[in-house]
């Protein structure tokens, strides 16, 4: 857990050799937003192979304006976007369910180091 995309960025700068296979970033992050941070880590060729899945808490009105938002991060590479729920236990559901679909993914294209 960090507390902001510099902070982020500071530590992939940092530990090249061991980067996550998955990143869950907030929409609404301090000094730029997810969506800027989103671009950035897909036009890092270092980075850009990391899953990212989005989070938000908002809840639009407008359901075109939403379908528009996760079409938006679809296209600039966000491989899921989850709207997170105030209880707990379903945060930890969420987290554990995509981090399955990762380590299956990978699996898959044999790229899990044993």
């Amino acid at each position: 857990i960090v507390k902001d995309v510099e902070h982020l960025m500071e530590i992939l700068s940092e530990n090249t050799a061991q980067l996550p296979y998955i990143i869950f970033l907030d929409l609404s992050m301090p000094r730029k937003t997810g969506f800027e941070f989103l671009q950035e880590i897909k036009e890092n060729d270092r980075l850009k192979d990391i899953q990212v899945v989005m989070l938000s808490t908002s809840y639009p009105q407008d359901m075109v304006y939403e379908k528009g938002m996760i079409k938006t991060l679809h296209w600039l590479g966000a491989d899921n976007f989850i709207r997170k729920p105030s209880d707990y236990s379903q945060i930890k559901d969420i987290i554990h369910n995509e981090l399955i679909k990762v380590i299956e993914k990978k699996s898959l294209n044999g790229q899990m180091k044993k």
